[in-house]
């Protein structure tokens, strides 16, 4: 009996993990930096940004005001890894969970997307690129990134797990119905 319970934990493990990443309508949402269902609305940040040298010891922010706090992101002016901030809490980017398996990669925030996905009663923070301008020509401009925050409350003292993802928006179901 033991031994059952110990495998069927086992696989049960992995399942649990998978139901902690973000619903595949916000992925595409943030991607592709429009709504692709019903279910999901995208609020672009609009607005003056906010560029520091100095907000953040060793990085430079690009940030805007969202909620009464600092959201956006902090590339590093070291060796250090690059930060999604939100407030005076940050995720580093080398720590980002990916998706589809592809490897978090520093973007360019000033020629990012930011914004929130909003997904039933829950929100998430977007930043979103087609890597530092490379694809805006062609047909690699179809080829995104994005980062991708739950936002909300969250234990500890850090922010929730910080997800990224890369995909071409071309195969995404919306643009086969007609949208």
């Amino acid at each position: 009996m033991k031994r059952h319970i110990c495998f069927l934990s086992l696989l049960l493990l992995p399942l649990s993990s998978l139901a902690k990443l973000p619903p595949n309508p916000v992925v595409e949402s943030c991607l592709a930096f429009e709504s692709v269902s019903p279910r999901v609305t995208l609020v672009e940040f609009s607005g003056p940004e906010m560029i520091s040298d100095d907000a953040m010891r060793g990085y430079s922010t690009f940030a805007y005001e969202y909620g009464g706090k600092r959201v956006g992101y902090a590339s590093s002016t070291k060796k250090s890894t690059d930060l999604v901030i939100i407030g005076n809490k940050s995720s580093p980017i080398s720590k980002a969970k990916s998706i589809d398996g592809a490897r978090p990669e520093k973007l360019e925030p000033a020629k990012a997307d930011f914004g929130i996905v909003r997904y039933g009663s829950r929100n998430y923070l977007c930043v979103s690129s087609n890597f530092d301008g490379i694809g805006r020509s062609g047909s690699f401009q179809n080829v995104r990134m994005g980062y991708i925050l739950p936002i909300g409350k969250s234990a500890g003292k850090g922010l929730p797990e910080l997800y990224f993802s890369v995909r071409d928006i071309r195969a995404f179901e919306w643009k086969t119905r007609g949208k």
